[in-house]
């Protein structure tokens, strides 16, 4: 319904958020994504708005991230295939195959266009409420306006200087150099002259030996890599909280860092189902949505 001036409002404004989120996650139900057009859209403007959002009641058979993920458009499939499963696993090929913490990062930094939409489904989560296991994010725009106002040489350094990214296993080997802060040339500056701020592309873990044009750049640059992550941690800055079987987290890859409270496996069953989406195809049907609703709404 609505009248076609509000049906042509235009996306919804940007929400920048951090540790104050903790209460009042936003969220959907799962109910009614998989048929319903109109509720379709109004997640997707969450989406837009937030960065991320947690889907409510899916079930917890297989599946339900790809099928969610398709009401969107197809999959981007990766070397790990169309989907994937985050567990702990004996001989784990990274990190999020066990129970250790994850430092907030964005996935495939080494790749030239990483994957923009990530969907989480947790199909189990068994466990006590103190075993650890919770999800984190942070908002890379919240990110870097804390950087800019606390950091600035360091906003400056990452903005502007591209780092190299590497990854390496026994079939794939990949680098790619790449800015840490990515900023909007089409964005305009905020008041106090900050530019405006695209995305963010940082895993520590993937960060490789620094072989900057002048030598003299390189602890600068380390400083600064330092200066991110120490704000990245910072309390105000860090959104934590606990996934329940069924939910289905989604977040834009190039917007937020995730990462994970360490859990130990003996205790904790933890088995989540992932799959990613592309940005230009996420755009691409928010947009004939939006359309769609507007047509609709002239009528």
């Amino acid at each position: 319904g609505g009248t076609a001036a509000t049906a042509d409002a235009g996306p919804p404004p940007l929400e920048v958020w951090g540790a104050e989120l903790a209460g009042r996650l936003p969220t959907f139900p799962f109910d009614g994504l998989l048929s319903d057009d109109g509720a379709l859209l109004a997640w997707m403007e969450q989406l837009w708005r937030f960065g991320f959002s947690v889907v409510r009641g899916a079930p917890t058979t297989a599946g339900q991230a790809e099928a969610l993920c398709r009401r969107v458009s197809f999959l981007r499939p990766t070397f790990w295939g169309s989907t994937f499963e985050v567990a702990s696993v004996p001989n784990p090929a990274n990190l999020s195959l066990t129970g250790h913490a994850l430092t907030c990062h964005t996935d495939f930094s080494w790749a030239e266009s990483p994957p923009g939409w990530q969907f989480l489904h947790c199909r189990r989560f068994r466990g006590p409420p103190d075993a650890g296991g919770e999800s984190v994010l942070v908002d890379g725009l919240k990110l870097a306006r804390a950087l800019w106002e606390r950091e600035r040489d360091a906003f400056h350094v990452l903005s502007t200087t591209r780092l190299p990214f590497y990854f390496k296993s026994e079939a794939q080997a990949f680098l790619h150099h790449g800015t840490v802060i990515e900023l909007d040339p089409r964005g305009s500056s905020a008041v106090d002259g900050m530019p405006a701020v695209r995305g963010v592309r940082f895993n520590q873990a993937n960060l490789a030996p620094l072989h900057l044009p002048d030598a003299d750049d390189v602890p600068r640059a380390l400083r600064a890599v330092h200066a991110f992550v120490r704000t990245m941690r910072a309390p105000d800055v860090e959104l934590g909280f606990r996934l329940a079987e069924g939910d289905i987290l989604v977040f834009n890859n190039r917007r937020a860092l995730h990462g994970r409270r360490a859990y130990d496996p003996a205790a904790v069953e933890r088995s989540l189902e992932g799959c990613y989406l592309d940005l230009e195809e996420f755009y691409s049907r928010y947009w004939s949505l939006r359309e769609a609703r507007l047509a609709a709404a002239r009528r």
